[in-house]
């Protein structure tokens, strides 16, 4: 048996069966047996100034369904946790360790944050299994990150989330050894810091009003305050409580960068200190449409500084987050107060005195001895002298910063934004972003400090959502900013995201999984047809389908292959992970050509002008606008800021064969044929394009079309791909009959 297992380690990968995210700098697998733990007995050690890890990975152990014992150093154990700066070179830094398994399982390193990474590679190795044991190959790992700043981003403005959820988040965080926590703390879409010396910013402006089942609204935003009857979404985060997540991080390794906004992005505190904004003749209907404090009065900077004081004093971050981007300029260009400012100091323009601002502030900074960090928008009319930058608008930003000797922190939403869609911004996307910009010098490339993920939460109104949202995208991010770049390799990757999904499943962690798709949305079929689906490629799912239009369960039939199909039905089909379903069904309608064709008159739409973050039930909804049209344009809708649109008619195939649908839009759209779902592009998105496929005999089909716009850019093209060639949409209508 010896022999086997020493030939079996020659040939594996040089991970090994570890499976470690993110994979460590350097593994070595030397022969011998394995090291065999019983995760339901295990004894655990440690030394001088270990405490706190030894602790942490005992209860992180307990809570994965191992038995911990703590023992004393000296004593007969597992695992042993020494900070031994005489044995670890120090070239690893504090966040490097050593493991090896030569007399036990021992974890080395030069400082705390580096033995408490060591613990989680070992939490990883000893996933838990069904006999309590776990055999480690013999493993030597010398391992440290390649960057200082692997953070990720929480927008808790627009949606509050419990003490609980960002203690999970930390700890998720904490798991994959992320080590920068950017709390978005106010915004547009409430103040959560509590002020002692400013109170109304939380007794008003936390605290919104709810809009029922639209999620999300610029538009709407509305500070009323206390007492006035009004349904009210929001919440805040106690003095106390920010003090107890501050350290519940702090033991983690995680240090929490808290975003305080300015010079814009400040509704909430404008409605409830008015006097800190511009006094001009504003929209008695939405007094604040802009948001910015006023740069010229003498008592913004004295609110802002007693602000930016208490911000200091619940967290002990060197770097202070203020934003400063997307600052809506318009009221400063017809304020007197900032007029005056900009003649007493010289400026040309608005941007010159945004640059005064965050100037400012910065010098405020600079004498409590913090530091400055805002979006790139802060290099515009002249960069504050010590600030740090974090570039999202691209990499450009960074870039500049970077040459003109600043820090850096690349978050770029080509690679980085988890508010969008895993089909613009997929997880291959998220661990092909590569930080440092091609051409930096040595001492340019220092000044990359890492990366981050963002969150953004317009359309995250749950925990669960932005699980979903972040996982397992934060699992490819965090392997970009330890890993070293050469050994970084998407299909072992992947590979090792395997145990990831299960523990996700077995801990009830909330993560994205494609659907299983369909060859066919519709089928009209002859005698017989054959329906196919493909399941996502993540290790370990199984598919159950029906045929009775039933949802599918566990105990339904396994897909094995095509379904063959001799009558009229529908097929759905589901994925499952273990006992978990992942996905709500993807459906195929068979069904045979219809005897006689469908009467109709042309095009029919029903417009509503409200917001949604999915597309709507219209049957439900009042029209703003209906009647008939002769395309399916919603150019006629362009000035409104939010909209959804239904187009019902016919098309017609005029030969047997493949069709196949294709919808770009920005944001949600959806497309059905004869009540089969073929293409299927909801949710906010940026412009991006979703197919799906009919099998259509000769003849004429209804059809329905769905689009919703939630703010910003709008956009819907329709084509479809033909035996004969791609055309528009449109030129298939029956325009009428």
């Amino acid at each position: 048996m010896l022999t086997l297992l020493i030939a079996a380690t020659t040939l594996l990968d040089p991970i090994g069966p570890n499976n470690v995210i993110p994979r460590p700098s350097e593994v070595r697998m030397p022969y011998g047996v394995p090291v065999e733990l019983d995760i339901k007995n295990l004894k655990i050690c440690g030394g001088s100034k270990s405490e706190n890890v030894v602790r942490l990975f005992a209860e992180m152990i307990r809570k994965d369904g191992g038995r911990v014992k703590i023992v004393k150093l000296g004593q007969k154990s597992d695992i042993t946790f020494l900070l031994d700066p005489g044995r670890v070179r120090q070239h690893l830094g504090k966040e490097g360790y050593l493991l090896d398994t030569g007399q036990g399982l021992r974890v080395t390193a030069y400082e705390e944050p580096g033995l408490f990474y060591g613990a989680q590679t070992v939490r990883q190795l000893l996933e838990p299994k069904k006999d309590g044991k776990a055999a480690l190959w013999n493993l030597n790992i010398v391992d440290k990150p390649r960057f200082p700043w692997r953070g990720m981003h929480l927008d808790c403005s627009r949606h509050f989330f419990t003490v609980p959820e960002i203690k999970d988040y930390i700890d998720q965080l904490a798991r994959y050894k992320m080590n920068v926590f950017h709390w978005h703390l106010t915004d547009e879409g409430g103040w959560r810091m509590e002020s002692k010396k400013y109170p109304k910013l939380t007794s008003i402006g936390a605290w919104r009003s709810d809009l029922g089942t639209e999620i999300w609204n610029y538009g709407k935003l509305e500070f009323s305050g206390p007492g006035t009857g009004k349904k009210l979404y929001g919440g805040f985060y106690t003095q106390a409580q920010i003090k107890d997540v501050v350290k519940f991080a702090q033991e983690r390794m995680v240090t929490i960068v808290p975003e305080i906004e300015l010079p814009g992005h400040c509704l909430p505190a404008l409605v409830a200190y008015p006097e800190v904004s511009c006094d001009v003749t504003k929209d008695p209907a939405r007094p604040y449409r802009t948001t910015a404090y006023c740069a010229g009065k003498e008592q913004t900077f004295t609110f802002l500084q007693d602000i930016l004081d208490e911000t200091m004093a619940l967290f002990p971050s060197k770097t202070i987050h203020i934003g400063g981007d997307e600052v809506d300029q318009f009221f400063w260009s017809h304020c007197s107060d900032c007029q005056a400012r900009m003649i007493k100091e010289k400026l040309k323009n608005t941007g010159e005195l945004q640059s005064y601002f965050v100037k400012r502030v910065e010098k405020y900074l600079n004498s409590k001895g913090r530091t400055l960090m805002g979006w790139d928008e802060i290099l515009e009319g002249g960069l504050a002298p010590n600030a740090q930058v974090m570039s999202w608008r691209g990499m450009d930003g960074g870039i500049a910063a970077a040459k003109a000797g600043h820090p850096v922190v690349m978050t770029p939403t080509s690679h980085c934004y988890f508010d969008f869609s895993y089909d613009g911004t997929s997880t291959k996307n998220v661990y092909g972003f590569e930080p440092v910009p091609a051409g930096f010098t040595f001492d340019q490339t220092k000044l990359v400090l890492g990366a981050q993920g963002n969150v953004w939460t317009e359309w995250m109104p749950n925990y669960a959502k932005v699980q979903q949202m972040i996982f397992p995208r934060m699992l490819a991010m965090s392997e970009v900013l330890w890993s070293p770049k050469d050994a970084r390799n998407y299909d072992d990757f992947e590979r090792r995201l395997t145990p990831a999904y299960a523990r996700f499943v077995r801990e009830g962690t909330n993560f994205y999984s494609e659907a299983p798709t369909a060859d066919y949305g519709l089928i009209v079929m002859g005698d017989s047809c054959e329906v196919s689906f493909k399941m996502p490629p993540i290790p370990g799912l199984s598919m159950r389908y029906t045929t009775d239009g039933s949802t599918p369960t566990l105990k339904s039939q396994l897909y094995t292959g095509p379904v063959k199909v001799s009558k009229p039905c529908t097929v759905k089909a589901r994925t499952f992970m273990g006992t978990t379903d992942l996905n709500q069904p993807v459906e195929v309608l068979c069904r045979n050509p219809l005897a006689a064709q469908p009467k109709g008159t042309g095009v029919n739409f029903k417009m509503v002008a409200q917001g949604f973050d999915k597309i709507p039930d219209f049957s439900k909804l009042t029209a703003t606008e209906e009647g008939n049209c002769t395309d399916l344009s919603i150019d006629k809708w362009h000035s409104l800021p939010v909209f959804a649109v239904e187009f019902k008619g016919y098309l017609k195939a005029e030969t047997a064969g493949s069709y196949e649908f294709h919808l770009t839009s920005d944001d949600g759209s959806a497309l059905w044929i004869d009540d089969a779902l073929v293409v299927n592009h909801d949710g906010p998105h940026g412009a991006s394009e979703k197919s799906g496929k009919a099998w259509l005999m000769p003849g004429s089909y209804a059809f329905t079309l769905r689009y919703f716009e939630s703010g910003g850019a709008e956009s819907l093209k329709a084509t479809v791909g033909t035996p004969g060639g791609v055309v528009p949409l449109e030129s298939l209508l029956v325009r009428s009959r």
